[in-house]
C-alpha cells in the first residue's frame, strides 16, 4: 500500500474498483433516487435538479460557485433556482414518495413536526421565511425522510379573532402538513409529535380525521371536563403513578416562545427523575371559535422534575395525547415519543450550519425558497450520516456491516481520504471511524468526558476534508485508480 506525493489515496489489488465501478458513485445515487422523478415542466431541468443536489450534497458547506465547477454550471444552477415554473414542493416530492415508501410495514412512525426561522441578507436588507417541516422518524429514532416541507412568510399580526381566523397563520402550519400527509401507508401508523406552538384544536381535530396519533406538548390551560375543570389544575392533583429518569441533553440559551416570553438560560445535559400522573380527560372546544362544536377525548400526562439542580430550569411536561395511559411503561413510551423531537432540531441545525443556507447571497425569496427545498434533502442525508455513526458507537454487535453501510452513502474518494487521515484500511473504515476523523479535523478532541461534535465542528472538519479530496481528486479521478503509480 503507497501512496504517491502530493495524493492523501492509498491503492491495493485488494481494493482497486474498475471506472466502470465507480461511475455510479454514492452521492449521484442518492442524488437521482432523490431528485431524479421531479414532476418538473421540461427534461432539462429535470436532469439538472438531480446533478445540482449532486454538487450540494458532496460539498454542502460550499456556496454555489464553489460547489460547481465551471461558470456554466453555476449559471445553470442559478437558472433553476430563478425558474417561476418549479415549485419547491415538486422539488422534494421524490425524496417525500421514497420516505413513505420507507413508512410502509414500519408499524409506528413518528410524524414529527416544527417550524424555523430562515434569515439571510442581501443589499444590506434583512430578509425573513419560515420553514415548516414534518421529519418521518422509526419508532427506534431512525430517520426515514421528509414527509411534507411548507414555506412561508409570516402573516402580520391580526387585531381580531376573526381575522386570526380569516387570515393565514403559522398556526396553520400544524393541520395543513396533517391535511397533506394524508393516511398511512399499508403496515403504518402516523403519530404526530410536536411542541407547545403546536397545541391547537384544528391540529388535534386534523389527527382525528385522518387517522394519525399525537402527542404534543400542551401550552393552553384549557377548560375540561364540560368546563367544570382546568387542564393544568385537574391533572397536576391526581396522584403520583410513578418516577422516571429520562435523559436530558446539552441545550444552548434560547429565547422561550408563548405564553410567556423569556431567555431560558443554557443548561448542561443531565439525568432528570420525574413524578408523572395522568388522567384522561375531555377538552372543551374553544369557546368563541364557530367551527369546534364537539368536546375531544385525549390523556394528558403530566411530568415534573424531582429535586432539579440548582440554577436550572425544571423539566415540566404536560404531554396530550390520542394514546392510551394505563401504566408506567405507557408514560415512558410516550415521553421517549416526546423526547424524539429534538431530532428536528438537529436536522435545521444541519441545514443552516452544515449546509450554510442562511449565508446565502440570492436575492430572490422565490429562488431562496427552492435552495431552502434542496438542502432540507441534503440535510436529511448528513443527520443519517451521524446517526449511523452514533449507532456503531452503542451497538458494536451491529457494526459488521457497516463499511457497507458508509459505503452507500459517502463516495469512495472521501472515504480514502478520511482513512488516510485515520491510518485505517479504507475497506473497512466504519461510519463511526469516518464520522470521528472529519469532527478531528474540526477540533473535536474526543475526551472521555465530551459529547458528540457540534455541527458547527462537524463543518469546519468537512471543509478541511472536502479540500484534501479537492486536491486528490485533481491526482486520481472520483474513485481508486486501476493501478498504482
Amino acid at each position: 500500500m503507497r501512496a504517491d506525493a502530493g495524493c492523501v489515496l492509498v491503492c491495493d489489488k485488494e481494493v482497486a474498483m474498475t471506472k466502470k465501478q465507480v461511475t455510479e458513485v454514492a452521492v449521484r445515487q442518492w442524488a437521482r433516487r432523490n431528485f431524479g422523478d421531479a414532476p418538473l415542466p421540461d427534461a432539462r431541468l429535470k436532469r439538472r435538479l438531480p446533478a445540482m443536489a449532486e454538487r450540494i450534497a458532496a460539498h454542502p458547506e460550499g456556496s454555489l460557485p464553489e460547489q460547481t465547477s465551471a461558470w456554466s454550471e453555476t449559471l445553470a444552477a442559478y437558472r433553476l433556482l430563478d425558474n417561476d415554473r418549479v415549485e419547491p414542493s415538486a422539488m422534494v416530492a421524490p425524496h417525500a414518495a421514497l420516505t413513505r415508501e420507507r413508512c410502509r410495514g414500519q408499524g409506528e412512525v413518528l410524524l414529527v413536526q416544527d417550524w424555523t426561522e430562515l434569515t439571510w441578507t442581501y443589499d444590506e436588507g434583512h430578509h425573513e421565511l419560515l420553514q415548516h417541516l414534518a421529519l418521518a422518524l422509526g419508532g427506534d429514532g431512525q430517520v426515514l425522510g421528509i414527509l411534507h416541507g411548507q414555506w412561508a412568510r409570516d402573516a402580520p399580526r391580526a387585531r381580531t379573532r376573526k381575522e386570526r381566523r380569516q387570515r393565514w397563520g403559522r398556526s396553520q402550519f400544524w393541520p395543513d402538513t396533517v391535511e397533506a400527509v394524508g393516511e398511512a401507508p399499508a403496515g403504518c401508523r402516523f403519530i404526530t409529535i410536536a411542541d407547545r406552538e403546536a397545541d391547537d384544536f384544528q391540529l388535534l381535530t386534523a389527527c382525528r380525521r385522518r387517522g394519525h396519533g399525537f402527542v404534543i406538548r400542551a401550552q393552553h390551560d384549557r377548560y375540561i371536563n364540560g368546563g367544570s375543570d382546568r387542564l393544568w389544575s385537574y391533572v397536576s392533583a391526581r396522584r403520583v403513578r410513578g418516577k422516571l429518569e429520562i435523559e436530558l441533553p446539552k441545550r444552548p440559551a434560547v429565547d422561550a416562545g408563548p405564553p410567556k416570553r423569556r431567555r431560558i438560560k443554557a443548561q448542561p445535559a443531565r439525568r432528570a427523575t420525574l413524578a408523572v400522573r395522568w388522567a384522561s380527560v375531555s377538552l372543551d372546544p374553544p369557546r368563541n371559535d364557530p367551527r369546534f362544536k364537539e368536546p375531544l377525548r385525549v390523556w394528558a400526562l403530566w411530568a415534573e422534575e424531582i429535586e432539579p439542580p440548582a440554577e436550572t430550569e425544571p423539566v415540566q411536561w404536560m404531554l396530550l395525547s390520542s394514546e392510551p395511559l394505563r401504566t408506567l411503561d405507557d408514560a415512558r413510551r410516550l415521553m421517549s415519543y416526546y423526547k424524539k423531537r429534538w431530532k428536528i432540531e438537529e436536522l435545521h441545525k444541519a441545514q443552516k450550519t452544515g449546509c450554510r443556507l442562511e449565508r446565502s447571497q440570492l436575492h430572490d425569496e422565490a429562488a431562496f425558497v427552492r435552495l431552502a427545498a434542496i438542502t432540507a434533502v441534503v440535510s436529511v442525508r448528513l443527520v443519517e450520516l451521524r446517526d449511523v455513526a452514533q449507532v456503531t458507537v452503542k451497538t458494536p454487535n451491529k457494526s459488521a456491516n457497516a463499511p457497507a453501510t458508509l459505503r452507500r452513502m459517502v463516495d469512495w474518494i472521501w472515504i480514502a481520504v478520511v482513512a488516510r487521515l485515520a491510518e485505517a484500511d479504507p475497506e473497512r473504515l466504519t461510519p463511526r471511524e469516518f464520522y470521528e476523523t472529519v469532527a478531528k479535523q474540526g477540533g473535536w478532541l474526543a475526551r472521555t468526558g465530551d459529547g458528540p461534535p457540534g455541527w458547527q465542528t462537524l463543518y469546519r472538519g468537512w471543509r478541511k476534508v472536502a479540500l484534501l479530496v479537492t486536491g486528490a481528486a485533481l491526482f486520481t479521478g472520483p474513485g481508486p485508480p486501476d493501478k498504482c503509480v
